[in-house]
């Protein structure tokens, strides 16, 4: 009778055991780990670019060339992610011919490229044609659409 009971006594023993061991393992190698390398959300520049120079084309096929004198990337600037232009000058062409420069003291382009926002300072200086005169327009701000 005494054996039965020790017998007993054993296999609860054991039982608590395993279940303590499992909850242990749970607890502590079950945990997920917070990656040590996330990188934090900076409202800090991730790139610099002096005196750059950028091409393309609008959606009417009109290239472009973007020249200025610094460039600061933010790839997360609150809602809108984008890059700073200091003396920012674009430059617009029709089939080769240079049709508008516009520049200003600073400026902000879109990160998909789609809008440039011109602040402070902004002329726009139009060439003449077979159908108009040359012109030169001065605002403050001015949002020009590049796609």
């Amino acid at each position: 009778m005494a054996d039965r009971h020790l017998e007993q006594a054993v296999l609860v023993a054991a039982i608590v055991v395993m279940i303590g061991l499992s909850l242990w393992l749970q607890v502590n190698f079950l945990k997920p780990k917070l990656h040590q390398n996330t990188p934090t959300i900076s409202h800090e520049p991730d790139y610099y670019m002096h005196k750059f120079t950028a091409t393309g084309r609008d959606t009417n096929g009109i290239a472009y060339v973007l020249v200025g004198k610094n460039l600061k990337h933010f790839p997360d600037n609150s809602s809108t992610p984008g890059s700073l232009l200091e003396d920012p000058r674009l430059n617009q062409y029709d089939q080769n011919n240079l049709v508008r420069t516009t520049s200003s003291d600073s400026g902000w382009i879109y990160e998909d490229g789609t809008k440039i926002l011109l602040q402070g300072n902004v002329q726009v200086t139009q060439g003449a044609t077979d159908t108009a005169v040359a012109s030169v327009t001065s605002v403050d701000r001015m949002t020009i659409k590049l796609r």
